[in-house]
Order: structure tokens, then C-alpha cells, then sequence
């Protein structure tokens, strides 16, 4: 069975067992994003682990802030298909390349078109935030707390660093 995929800049790609086939043409590719594996590892640990269990609160946690990631990238994703792209365009969601033995890029969303390349890198954090210099991060202020979180500027300069070195 043959499946269809649509390359960026100028190509159609057709997948199969047996191989890859390009096929010159103007296309698009926007995959739907793939729901996280790890939720429902992480769920079938809490059914097995007792409530009162020490790591029982921060698996829920755990589970909580990937989900909410998924579904802030999901928001993003229904903005983006509003988007007039030029005709040839890619969005490619969730990527992980391997650079070398011990580096990868991950990306949320990277949209390639024939004139420039847009690297998103999606938070979804409830709660006054802000940005902070010297230390580079992120502050949340929510229901009184004061959380730090890595610094996304930081992230997406690494991230923009490592594409480059792909490119």
C-alpha cells in the first residue's frame, strides 16, 4: 500500500515498502500531530502505583503539563491552518533529528517555504508570565506561586544554531 505525502518545494514523495518515489510537482505537507506516547505509559503507572505513594502527585503533574502541551500545540495548529502559505509550504510537527552521536534538534513546529523557514517552539503556561534577564528564564506567577521554567529564547536560539549546522 502506497502512502502519500506531500514534500516541500517542489516535489511529491510517495512512501512504500520497498522504497521512496519523488515526483515533481507543487505541493504541501501538514501531518496531524501525533498524540504523546508517554500519557498512557505514564497513566498505567499511576494505576498501578497507591495514591499515597510519594511519586503518585508529581506523575500526575507530569501527565498534566504534557497534555496541556499537546493541546497548546494543537491551538497553534488550527491558527496555522487559517494561514494563506504560498503554494509550496511544509509544517512539519514534532521533529526529531539526530545531528550526532549525542545531540538532537527537537521542534514543535518547523514551516518551510520556498521563502524562509519559521521555527515555533509552543509553550501553553497558565498564569502571569514573564521574561527575566541574567539568568535567561521564564517566570510564572499563578494562584500566588512563583515558578521559573527554562528560558524559550534560549531554547529557540540552540535550536536555530542546530538547524543551521542541518542546513
Amino acid at each position: 500500500m502506497i502512502q502519500r505525502f506531500h514534500v516541500f518545494i517542489p516535489y511529491l514523495l510517495y512512501v512504500c515498502k520497498n522504497g521512496i518515489f519523488i515526483e515533481k510537482e507543487e505541493c504541501v505537507i501538514d501531518i496531524p500531530r501525533k498524540f504523546p506516547k508517554s500519557i498512557p505509559i505514564y497513566r498505567r503507572i499511576l494505576q498501578r502505583l497507591p495514591i499515597y505513594h510519594p511519586t503518585y502527585i508529581e506523575v500526575e503533574k507530569r501527565i498534566k503539563a504534557i497534555e496541556a502541551g499537546f493541546h497548546g500545540e494543537c491551538y497553534v495548529d488550527n491558527f496555522l491552518e487559517q494561514v494563506p502559505f504560498p503554494k509550496s509550504y511544509a509544517i512539519l510537527k514534532d521533529l526529531h533529528i539526530q545531528i550526532d552521536s549525542n545531540s538532537y534538534l527537537q521542534m514543535d513546529t518547523l514551516i518551510l517555504t520556498k521563502k524562509y523557514i519559521a521555527l515555533l517552539e509552543i509553550k501553553n503556561i497558565r498564569g502571569k508570565i514573564a521574561f527575566q534577564k541574567n539568568p535567561d528564564q521564564l517566570i510564572r506567577e499563578f494562584d500566588g506561586e512563583v515558578t521559573p521554567f527554562k528560558c524559550p529564547e534560549q531554547q529557540i536560539t540552540r535550536q536555530t544554531k542546530k538547524l543551521q549546522v542541518i542546513l
